[in-house]
This record gives structure tokens, sequence and C-alpha cells, in this order.
């Protein structure tokens, strides 16, 4: 019986030091920025009132984010890093990294931070049915930070509970709105995330449709 050839693994020191984070963190920014989901857009359905009280809401969360990191010393390069894969993973997404009937959706500021969703992945069965995953993505320096996302699924599933994600809109069934779906984690360390952003950044992409090399 043949086996399938091992994947090549995603660290190598060449692929390490030719890494540029200044070069992925404006790639990953361009990424994200060509998939923001302002909440402005949904003030027809939520009302100018609710969206003011979650805009207030995310600059005070933001504040506390940034008072949190200057107390504990906490390194910059350790959010560059973060929206680096947040960036590359819906680059990747889009690019047919999980199926070629699959469309990465990124989710609102508010979401991200009270919702813990980065990102929508929405698949589309032959069927023409229509299915969403959301996905909570961290480029993290141990495992132990990724305990505190897994506990809260298990929470939910518990409790019979999906992950909501109140700013929706879905790019195939054109459902906008709060939607419920099932939450995945997926991390990286640092390490290996250099090697992969280093491939990404040199121009040498696959095209949609055929699942990237280095993945």
């Amino acid at each position: 019986m043949e086996h399938a050839p091992r994947p090549p693994q995603p660290t190598t020191s060449r692929e390490t030091e030719n890494f540029s984070l200044e070069k992925s963190v404006a790639k990953a920014k361009g990424v994200i920025a060509a998939h923001n989901l302002p909440l402005e857009s949904f003030i027809d359905l939520y009302g100018p009132a609710t969206i003011a009280a979650d805009v207030n809401t995310i600059q005070r969360m933001e504040k506390i984010f940034a008072d949190k990191n200057t107390e504990e010393n906490k390194d910059a390069r350790f959010n560059q890093l973060a929206t680096c894969f947040e960036g590359f993973f819906i680059d990747q997404v889009d690019r047919g990294m999980l199926g070629e009937q699959t469309k990465s959706l990124k989710t609102s500021r508010y979401d991200d931070i009270i919702n813990g969703v980065d990102s929508v992945t929405e698949i589309t069965r032959p069927s023409q049915t229509t299915q969403h995953l959301g996905l909570a993505l961290d480029a993290t320096y141990s495992s132990q930070a990724l305990e505190g996302k897994f506990y809260k699924i298990i929470g939910k599933l518990a409790n019979n509970e999906m992950t909501s994600v109140k700013y929706f809109q879905s790019e195939n069934t054109g459902f906008r709105g709060e939607y419920k779906m099932p939450l995945f984690v997926a991390g990286i360390s640092p390490e290996n995330l250099a090697s992969l952003l280093s491939v990404w950044t040199s121009g040498n992409e696959q095209p949609r449709g055929r699942a990237p090399r280095y993945l």
C-alpha cells in the first residue's frame, strides 16, 4: 500500500532568514482591508443607536488591549504576526486551500473582539447548499494560549450552543444579520508562520484551485 508523500515541513533556516515582517504586514493588511466589513453597512438592519453602541464597545476594548499591552510590555511583533496570519489565512482560503468552492469572509472588528471570530469560511456544496464555519486564528508562542478558546468552544457545545456572528453577510446567499455557526481554531507557531510568510511574499503564488505547496 502506497503512502501519500509527507508534505514539506514549513520551517527551514533559509526561508526564515528571507522572512520580512514589514513586507508581510503590508500584504496582510491589504488582504484584510479588501475584505473589510464596516458596521455602518448594517445600519438599515440594526439602526444607528445599535451601530453607535457597538462602535463605542470596539473603541473601549481597543483601549483596554492597548493599555494591557503597555502594562505587560508586550512585544509589538506579536500583534504584527497575528495580523500576518489572519491575512495569510484569508488569502489562502480564497485561493482554494480548503477547496475550490470556498470563500473567506472577514468578520467585523466587533465580532473579532466580542465573539472571537476572525473570519468565516463559506462553503458551497454541489447541491447548491451553503455552509459556514467560523474561524478563530492565532499566531502563538505557546499551545497554552489556545486553551482559552478551546474551553470556550467546549462550553458552548456542552450547552448545545453555536458561535454567533452579529455582523454577517453571505456572498453566496445574500443573507445579512446575526448568524450562528460552528467555531474552529487554527493556530501556528511564529517560527512556522515566518517560514510560510517568506514564501507568501515571494511572488511564487499558486493560482486559485491549486493548494499552495507550502501548506
